[in-house]
């Protein structure tokens, strides 16, 4: 059974038109901006566990579950545990995870609203954008 993928490697190989040079560059750069915002992603998520032991408590708890690993196990071994299936099963991770880019999100949102219509010369009406940050 062919699982379809939708992350963006697997959407930049299903290019024809895939030159190994360009893919590199382009993962490259994903890697380098990524790094900024993953950590402050992290940086939240760990600040918002701290502050909600119960919530900390709660994905510990299934985490256990999903992986199904002992209490004390070494690091190899729960790293081996974390698969496709088991990252399925976390639910209550994935929704913390979100609600923390929610409050905090890692990059900055821009908001426009428009001032006005404007006509071109064809008579389309577009709209005149005013730039504002939240």
């Amino acid at each position: 059974m062919q699982v379809k993928k939708d992350d963006i490697l697997s959407r930049f190989l299903q290019v024809t038109e895939n030159d190994p040079t360009y893919l590199r560059d382009i993962i490259l750069n994903f890697v380098i901006a990524g790094k900024d915002t993953t950590a402050t992603a992290l940086s939240w998520f760990i600040y918002m566990l701290c502050k909600h032991p119960a919530v900390q408590n709660k994905i510990a708890q299934e985490v256990r579950e999903a992986t199904k690993v002992k209490e004390n196990t070494d690091f190899a071994e729960f790293a081996a545990s974390i698969d496709e299936e088991a990252l399925e099963k976390m639910n209550y991770l994935h929704a913390a995870i979100s609600e923390t880019l929610r409050l905090y999100p890692s990059v900055p949102v821009v908001r426009r609203n428009y001032m006005h219509l404007q006509f071109l010369a064809a008579r389309h009406k577009t709209k005149s954008y005013s730039r504002k940050t939240d």
